[in-house]
């Protein structure tokens, strides 16, 4: 006779191979799909996205901090000539009268000071053409200097008057540097003066254009020869003709500009760094650079040419950097300069430096990690098979036993049994297949017995219809009553009469008894004695997904509809009559983040609700009213006549408005200002989103020119303000935090011009 193996010892031994395979097969699988090279390049990945997170950032400071600058320089420029008329004379000889000069440094005393409140910058400076106190050296310039010791402080006591009439000092009762002076001197050093002259230059070469093209960010220099470096950026002052006549800059000393722009906190990976310098043909140059710590002023010298290695991944280099080793660079061109401006070709560059081995190191411990848990688990694996293949194989073989001896009438009991457990485990089964039939009599009654809103049915070739309870219930029909195929056919039209679009499956059923809407769902399938069906109350899901869709298209506060709400219907709008002209108002309340600082978030909530009541006066001309987000609202008007019909139903917005007042603690009745901007289709845009973008473009104009005034797009202005549509969404978000402290400081200034008969 032919010697057999145990069931137990043939799936021992097929189990054990089928876990070797695996685990081998895993292993070749992780190798063939590069897995563990995965793995270094997202630290790579991580790596790029932390320098492009940071360059984000810090080309939105920049941004906003050059906006403030220039704005500031404006103002004090139209101030200087409006003296310089006064006195009869012209802006570059101002410092030769005394009385005109200590105005003018009062001027810009005032303007410093705002500069120096609004940003975060350790000083402000403004340099004439020439001196007041040495008429005849023409190195001396005459300044207005003031320094900040802490910058994220505004308050005036922490500033230091380091050149400057006493008369700056006292009007703000700040300190006098021990180095104090009244003049800036010109010093012989190459590049030191960069910084007033370099503007002056620019805005020679290229009269009348936007006064941010003359600007000049010069690298760190010793400005005041008291050992601090510093990084300036300044921007000239121009007469009527354009003539160059001084500068207006401010500082940012070394340590804060690490501190504020180049932050550790950002760095994933220890003995890391940031550093900003120039690249040129991939070296970085250090003959300046600006460190983000101690690491980097340690390992990187000045004036050293740091050659770099491309790597696979943009934006990704290779180096070596000392005790360091190994140097992985992610490099990030910064934008300091508009695309027009004469020095942009002068790159400024981020790079951010991590040891090769600490960017790999997760990777490396991973991949460990990982081969000794397959291990670990091969191991384990082989005595989970050998313990479960033992239980199982006995149960099976005592389960066989019982089952070949079994009879309805015999007691159970269980022996241990021999060999050819699956011969006796098939002659089991097949003495319990006749037991199998008794398991579809019990269907429908665990149905009945569970609590969820579902009933079965079974109609049979017999012409015999089964019902569960809930489908008595459901029909209003008595329990255990007799129903034909007729009848069920009538029913089931019934319930089936109006199937939900887009959901299959799924029956919206009115029940003329209870007078209750519900939805049905209802499954069918073939069975060997005609059809079995379930059917299901799913009128609590369909309900709450209503409600969800209702809340994803309304605004929960002011009951407007939301963003996506309103692109959904305004594009729908257009397609139904593409040919007819379309109006998309964007708007921005002009003082809200003033309510909610001064009475806090439900007052502010309370001039959102009033907003929209004014907005819905568009609803008689069935605009689209929406709120975008925060202040920001946006109404499309389709349809609504020619575009001077339709351009003077907006301009009735106002004056309807005014009778809508906002009351708060304080007893006041605040009249609610917006802003806005009208982008026309399709003159301006063909779709929904270009619309939205024109229109808040012109909203931002009118921000920026004359709060609470209407604007419409103006395409050559679009075009001409390349530079900040690319920083737009960073600079909104900095104009908001600042349009309370710009507005108190604008009033401040005029209301000090107006004192001195301006």
């Amino acid at each position: 006779m032919k010697k057999t193996w145990t069931l137990r010892r043939q799936l021992n031994i097929l189990l054990a191979l089928i876990v070797t395979f695996q685990s081998l097969a895993l292993l070749s699988a992780l190798w063939v799909s590069q897995v563990f090279f995965i793995l270094d390049a997202e630290a790579v990945r991580l790596l790029n996205n932390t320098t492009e997170t940071r360059k984000k950032t810090f080309d939105a400071s920049v941004g906003q901090t050059i906006a403030n600058v220039a704005s500031e320089t404006e103002q004090l420029n139209a101030a200087l000539i409006l003296l310089a008329q006064q006195q009869g004379s012209t802006p570059d000889a101002l410092y030769l009268n005394d009385p005109a000069y200590y105005e003018t440094a009062l001027l810009a005393s005032q303007s410093l000071v705002a500069i120096l409140k609004e940003n975060q910058v350790t000083g402000a400076f403004f340099v004439l053409n020439g001196s007041n106190s040495n008429k005849d050296d023409s190195a001396a310039h005459s300044a207005v200097y003031i320094r900040n010791s802490t910058p994220d402080n505004g308050a005036t006591s922490n500033y230091l008057l380091e050149i400057g009439p006493i008369a700056v000092s006292k009007q703000y009762t700040m300190a006098t540097s021990i180095r104090w002076n009244l003049d800036l001197r010109r010093e012989n050093s190459a590049g030191v003066f960069d910084f007033y002259e370099k503007p002056i230059w620019a805005s020679s070469q290229f009269k009348n254009a936007e006064m941010e093209r003359y600007g000049y960010w010069a690298p760190p220099r010793d400005l005041l020869q008291d050992n601090q470096q510093v990084v300036t950026y300044t921007l000239p002052l121009l007469d009527e003709d354009g003539n160059g006549y001084g500068v207006m800059g401010i500082e940012i000393d070394m340590p804060y500009f690490s501190q504020h722009y180049l932050p550790d906190s950002d760095l994933l990976y220890h003995n890391s760094f940031y550093v900003i310098t120039q690249m040129i043909d991939q070296t970085l140059n250090l003959d300046w650079f600006i460190p983000s710590g101690v690491l980097a002023e340690t390992y990187l010298k000045s004036g050293e040419q740091l050659k770099l290695t491309k790597g696979q991944d943009k934006g990704i280099f290779e180096t070596r950097l000392g005790a360091l080793g190994t140097m992985v660079a992610s490099v990030q061109k910064l934008k300091v300069y508009s695309d027009n401006s004469p020095f942009a070709d002068q790159n400024w560059t981020l790079a951010c430096l991590v040891p090769k081995d600490v960017l790999r190191e997760n990777s490396v411990s991973v991949r460990e990690k990982l081969i000794y848990s397959i291990l670990l688990t091969t191991v384990l694996a082989f005595g989970a098979v050998f313990v479960l293949v033992y239980f199982f194989t006995r149960k099976i073989s005592r389960l066989s036993k019982y089952v070949r001896e079994l009879s309805p009438y015999d007691e159970i009991y269980f022996k241990p049994t021999g060999m050819r457990e699956v011969d006796d485990l098939t002659t089991a089964v097949q003495l319990l297949n006749q037991r199998l039939m008794n398991v579809s009599k019990t269907t429908f009654k665990i149905l009945e017995l569970s609590l969820l809103p579902i009933g079965g049915y079974e109609v049979l070739e017999n012409n015999q219809v089964i019902l569960t309870d809930f489908v008595y219930w459901l029909l209003h029909l008595d329990p255990g009553s007799v129903v034909s195929q007729d009848d069920w056919s009538r029913y089931y039209q019934q319930v089936t009469k109006k199937p939900v679009a887009g959901q299959e499956n799924i029956y919206e059923y009115y029940d003329a008894y209870t007078e209750k809407q519900m939805w049905l769902r209802i499954l069918e399938a073939k069975s060997p004695n005609g059809l079995v069906g379930v059917i299901q109350d799913v009128t609590d899901d369909i309900e709450e997904k209503r409600r969800l869709t209702n809340e994803l298209d309304y605004d929960a506060l002011t009951g407007l509809f939301s963003n996506t709400a309103l692109k959904r219907e305004a594009t729908r709008r257009i397609a139904e009559k593409p040919n007819e002209i379309g109006a998309m108002i964007f708007i921005d309340l002009d003082n809200l983040k003033y309510i909610n600082d001064t009475f806090g978030h439900d007052v502010g909530d309370r001039l959102i609700i009033r907003a929209s009541e004014i907005f819905r006066y568009f609803e008689q001309y069935d605009g689209i009213i929406s709120r975008i987000s925060g202040d920001e609202f946006a109404i499309y008007l389709h349809d609504c006549g020619n575009q001077d019909e339709l351009r003077q139903i907006i301009k009735n917005l106002y004056p309807y408005g005014k009778s809508f007042l906002l009351n708060t603690p304080d007893g006041n009745e605040n009249q609610i200002r917006f802003s806005a901007g009208v982008a026309w289709y399709p003159q301006d845009a063909s779709n929904v989103l270009d619309l939205l973008k024109r229109s808040d473009f012109a909203m931002y104009e009118a921000k920026h020119k004359e709060k609470g005034r209407l604007f419409e797009f103006n395409r050559e202005y679009y075009q001409q303000m390349s530079y900040l549509l690319e920083n737009r969404e960073a600079i909104n978000r900095l104009l908001d935090e600042r349009t309370d402290t710009l507005c108190l400081s604008a009033h401040r200034r005029f209301k000090k011009w107006r004192n001195y008969g301006l």
